[in-house]
């Protein structure tokens, strides 16, 4: 009988979070899932408190890293321990964060870094913003080098095909004020990618 493989899961950053809220939600919190931001509010996003990796207190003081991806960087580095304590035993790490802000863009490279480093199968699945997201998404697409050597499969979602056509021209022209369904409802449909992902790699 084959040994099970341990799979484990890490949130980063405020995209990556909300994602690894669904999947610990859906799954009942049967699956080894981490969240990990540098500002302390958004980690309350993850109602597994024991799983919560806050980063980065000494430089940004849980305020965050203000979409700076060098302050997280340096976050996560300081840190880097508390990621290789959480990734011990994992035979296939997963590592999920949006791109175009500070934590996920600066600091979800490292923690692919150290997984794949500690001998874990390293997929990491990160999200492109959309179109009119213009300095976050040049921002992305030109970092998405960082990961490269740090990941046996790199996934790139680009947030234009994933979300609802009706529902982003809705959200631009402003004909709603209340904009937390929209995000909500991205969330959802990446988090329907991961799982496919963990299908065919978990």
């Amino acid at each position: 009988m084959g040994k099970t493989r341990t799979v484990k899961f890490f949130g980063v950053g405020g995209a990556g979070i909300s994602v690894a809220a669904i999947l610990d939600e859906t799954y009942h919190g049967a699956l080894d899932i981490y969240a990990v931001d540098s500002h302390k509010s958004m980690l309350l996003r993850f109602k597994n408190e024991s799983r919560r990796i806050l980063v980065g207190w000494d430089s940004v003081h849980g305020l965050g890293a203000m979409g700076n991806a060098e302050n997280g960087r340096k976050a996560l580095f300081e840190n880097a321990e508390d990621i290789r304590n959480a990734a011990k035993g994992a035979d296939i790490v997963f590592v999920i964060a949006g791109l175009g802000g500070g934590i996920g863009t600066g600091g979800a490279p490292l923690i692919a870094q150290i997984c794949r480093e500690q001998g874990a199968f390293t997929v990491v699945i990160v999200t492109v913003p959309f179109s009119f997201e213009k300095k976050r998404r040049a921002q992305a697409l030109g970092n998405m080098s960082e990961f490269a050597g740090h990941s046996d499969v790199l996934v790139s979602l680009d947030l234009d095909s994933v979300a609802d056509h009706a529902a982003v021209e809705e959200f631009l022209t402003g004909d709603t004020n209340d904009i937390a369904p929209f995000w909500r409802g991205v969330d959802q449909q990446v988090c329907k990618f991961v799982e496919e992902v963990y299908k065919v790699w978990g």
